[in-house]
């Protein structure tokens, strides 16, 4: 048998009808083929693929696919690949794996529906989108699915951190107070002295002088000097014969 293909050109057309012949046991058999276009005809990927990080939470939204026949939501399924990244590195999370089962995990089934929200965005994460669809298997149209949309790159944006009035001023309050109990236990005798001080005495002449009254006495006079009394004791030898008589 001969194997051949044609390349038609037939976008605005509804069906296509083939029509070619072919021999079977001897026999000459012309076979003709009607196939609508919209079963044949891959479907275009989403359009206009919108993708941002509000807070921890990261939207999308996209447009219907182009299609002639299929107006209703409902019949589209979506393949939606968020394409993670860690730490904004360059390589994308699917893109090396080799696994078509590990792959089909990653990747969100959607239907019906044109917006997608992942609730648990990570801040330290960037984002490869890219979405492609088919039509459902309980609608009339093609059921292969079509190609990636062209990818939109999203990022985290830094947290801008509010601080909050009370925190203001419990920092305001607090580091004064911690520093002045610090300072109270450095120097606990200066201010014991300063707190108490001792009662202050007056000096000896001022005691003198509150005393007498007398301005000549300002000053102390001098003790007078003691006399020293000395007295000498003499051993007298008794005459022997004296005693005696």
């Amino acid at each position: 048998p001969r194997v051949g293909f044609w390349v038609l050109n037939m976008s605005q057309k509804d069906h296509v009808i083939i029509c070619f012949n072919m021999t079977k046991d001897v026999e000459w058999m012309v076979n003709i083929r009607r196939y609508e276009m919209d079963l044949i005809r891959p479907l275009s990927p989403p359009t206009n693929v919108c993708a941002s990080i509000e807070g921890t939470h990261l939207y999308i939204s996209w447009n219907l696919p182009d299609s002639n026949n299929i107006a209703n939501p409902d019949c589209f399924e979506y393949q939606l690949d968020l394409g993670e990244q860690v730490g904004h590195q360059n390589s994308v999370r699917n893109s090396n794996k080799s696994d078509p089962t590990e792959i089909e995990e990653d990747l969100r089934m959607l239907t019906g529906t044109l917006q997608y929200v992942e609730l648990s965005a990570a801040s330290s994460r960037s984002y490869r989108v890219r979405i492609r669809t088919r039509t459902s298997q309980y609608c009339h149209g093609y059921q292969h699915w079509s190609e990636w949309s062209p990818t939109v790159s999203v990022a985290a944006e830094e947290p801008w951190y509010t601080l909050d009035p009370l925190v203001i001023v419990a920092i305001c309050l607090g580091i004064p107070m911690i520093l002045l109990a610090v300072l109270l236990m450095v120097r606990h005798q200066r201010l014991t002295s300063i707190l108490f001080p001792p009662i202050p005495r007056p000096p000896p002449q001022y005691k003198y002088f509150l005393e007498k009254g007398d301005p000549l006495c300002f000053y102390p006079s001098m003790p007078e000097k003691h006399e020293e009394e000395i007295t000498e004791v003499e051993d007298a030898e008794q005459n022997p014969e004296s005693n005696t008589e």
